[in-house]
């Protein structure tokens, strides 16, 4: 994929200390001196992982790195034309948008994604699934409306669910969650510049769907390890999201003595206890 969109355009790729971006970037190897790798600096800080390590690592396989300062001006004519025409877009990414993609790199393809279908974010299914489980998965475990439709969409999420022999809470981030913003995230550059993909495959889907949960974790995939190691293991020579805030600090360490997932759990039950003595 990554020669075919080399060989028919002029193609960039933001590389930031995440999965995807690496996985990506191991993907482009065979073509590395015909992209433009990049990270649009959006407040951050020379010290920050999504800014520090890409350089570094950039640097030491011998391919180019760009840090795009983003200017916060934007023209209150192309404002109201990208909201005016971006199904739930918000101004936040506005800025970049204007200044860096549409100004600066229009002529290009933007190679971008996500393989979220290829970790399970919302953990392996649950002992007892119900309403109030999923809504909490979705961020909304105060909201009545959610949990209601949750409960409604539950028979028929865990029919397809057993037909297909997929963890159901990775079918419920698919549909209720990757869906929307997945979405948005991409139509939003899309007044720019044009961009592809290549996460966005049937193949891709039904090879990652059927992976054990076990090698799908979403702090250590496996899954994605093996991928860069087999397309460029140097890769792996730096880490995937390293701890930064004091909060990353603080859940790391609480991962490396193995409790947060107890925690967490813990967290769930007394909010659902909570929500149970109230209704």
């Amino acid at each position: 994929m990554m020669q075919a969109a080399t060989h028919r355009h002029s193609v960039m790729l933001a590389v930031t200390a995440g999965k995807d971006s690496r996985t990506l970037l191991a993907a482009s190897r065979s073509v590395k001196d015909q992209v433009y790798y990049f990270i649009n600096d959006q407040g951050l800080t020379a010290q920050h992982p999504d800014i520090r390590i890409p350089k570094v690592m950039c640097e030491s396989v011998g391919v180019p790195f760009h840090v795009h300062s983003v200017p916060t001006d934007v023209d209150p004519e192309f404002e109201r034309v990208f909201l005016s025409n971006v199904f739930q877009a918000t101004n936040d990414l506005l800025p970049m948008i204007q200044n860096v993609y549409f100004k600066q790199h229009s002529d290009k393809l933007n190679i971008l994604g996500i393989g979220e279908i290829g970790r399970t974010r919302y953990g392996k299914e649950p002992r007892r699934l119900n309403g109030y489980r999923m809504a909490y998965a979705l961020g909304y475990p105060k909201s009545a409306y959610v949990i209601k439709e949750c409960e409604r969409i539950l028979p028929d999420l865990l029919q397809a669910a057993r037909k297909s022999q997929i963890n159901p809470m990775t079918l419920l981030y698919w549909e209720q969650m990757l869906g929307n913003w997945g979405t948005v995230g991409n139509s939003e550059s899309d007044i720019a510049m044009e961009e592809f993909d290549p996460y966005a495959s049937h193949a891709l889907y039904e090879l990652f769907l059927g992976v054990d949960d076990k090698y799908t974790k979403y702090d250590n995939s496996v899954l994605f390890h093996e991928i860069v190691r087999k397309m460029w293991p140097e890769l792996l020579n730096w880490p995937i999201n390293p701890p930064y805030t004091r909060a990353d600090k603080l859940k790391s360490l609480l991962k490396a003595v193995g409790v947060y997932g107890l925690l967490k759990e813990l967290k769930y039950r007394v909010n659902h206890l909570r929500y149970e003595y109230v209704t």
